[in-house]
């Protein structure tokens, strides 16, 4: 994504600098790409980005190149925000995203923590003090910005995803429907949910072809990969790497997303452009982006909620189901594409 709108910039004339910790390059490498500049560095520490070394790292390229913005990831926004506000005297525009997921932390812990209220303090301090704004890629994650960190100066950019699918002509049938789940295996993503909502509707259309597969690792694998050796309809392909992703899409008909709290589920945005339907429960961030019963089914995270969305699902017409597999790309189209992303970081950061 960053090194796309990088890109983007770059061929519009203006001279970016991408700092890279994967692939990682030992010496800056110069790029002329239209009328700009792209400049690739990495970390002098190829683990942990933060420490003093890299703070005189990163002066040595301030002194060098005066940036005017400073757009930021994880790590990678501690160094360059702080150090940027410090010199710039807050003339420099400094971005960092709120990808994190705080109510996701928490119920993976099982409580608030000491070492995660550290976190979230300390995170509150950065935002506040060395972010110009903070970019939130979902309402949800705006959301989460201003009740957890109490900062006010979001801005929502959904995030997006190049268009390199080659869709294929929707054909699902109520009779043979392919279900599909495709990320970490944990509890906050609600993958045994699902199961149970897919067996019931199973046990109930027994004379159908109805089918789960479900990709992904996790702390639930082995409960999973239990489950699904005792149902001959569910398949696991357990992790899949970036070019398995594709096949995947391919063999579903319809992706669920059954998280408890999800601030935007890339694999929405993937399916998507893949044309499929979405079932999303309403803790995911990109049900605000679509509208209901278009291009997806509502649901809450409860077994039998998830079960009454997959069973709307099985009784759509063949008819209606290539509507929404069609809206699900327009909606894409609409919302999704890099371009989109482009203009609105460009009118952020200039």
């Amino acid at each position: 994504m960053s090194f796309h709108l990088a890109n983007d910039l770059v061929t519009k004339g203006y001279r970016v600098i991408f700092i890279s910790k994967d692939p990682y390059f030992e010496k800056p490498q110069y790029k002329k790409l239209g009328k700009g500049e792209l400049i690739l560095y990495s970390w002098p520490s190829q683990v942990k980005s933060s420490g003093l070394k890299d703070f005189l790292w990163f002066y040595k390229l301030w002194e060098v190149y005066r940036p005017i913005a400073s757009i930021g990831h994880h790590n990678g926004s501690i160094v360059s925000n702080i150090l940027l506000t410090i010199m710039g005297l807050g003339r420099i525009k400094t971005f960092d995203y709120h990808h994190i997921n705080s109510q996701a932390l928490i119920e993976a812990r099982g409580e608030l923590t000491l070492r995660l209220r550290f976190f979230f303090w300390r995170k509150r301090v950065f935002y506040h003090f060395f972010c110009s704004k903070v970019i939130c890629p979902s309402y949800e994650a705006i959301r989460n910005l201003e009740e957890f960190f109490n900062y006010k100066r979001g801005v929502v950019i959904p995030n997006p995803l190049p268009d390199n699918s080659h869709p294929t002509q929707p054909s699902s049938t109520s009779n043979k429907v392919v279900f599909g789940y495709l990320g970490r295996l944990d509890r906050n993503k609600n993958p045994l949910s699902l199961i149970d909502a897919f067996e019931h509707l199973a046990d109930r259309f027994m004379e159908k072809k109805l089918s789960l597969i479900i990709a992904g690792d996790g702390e639930l694998k082995d409960e999973v990969k239990k489950r699904v050796e005792k149902n001959p309809r569910i398949h696991w392909l357990g992790f899949l790497n970036y070019q398995e992703i594709d096949s995947f899409y391919k063999k579903i008909d319809w992706l669920v997303v059954p998280s408890i709290s999800d601030v935007l589920p890339t694999v929405g945005i993937e399916a998507m452009v893949h044309s499929k339907p979405l079932i999303l429960s309403h803790g995911c961030g990109l049900k605000d982006f679509l509208v209901e019963g278009q291009s997806f089914i509502l649901s809450k995270h409860d077994s039998n909620s998830l079960y009454n969305a997959l069973f709307q699902s099985v009784i759509k017409t063949e008819d209606e189901y290539v509507l929404m597999s069609k809206n699900s790309r327009l909606a894409y189209e609409d919302k999704f594409r890099l371009e989109n992303y482009f203009s609105k970081i460009e009118g952020l950061i200039m």
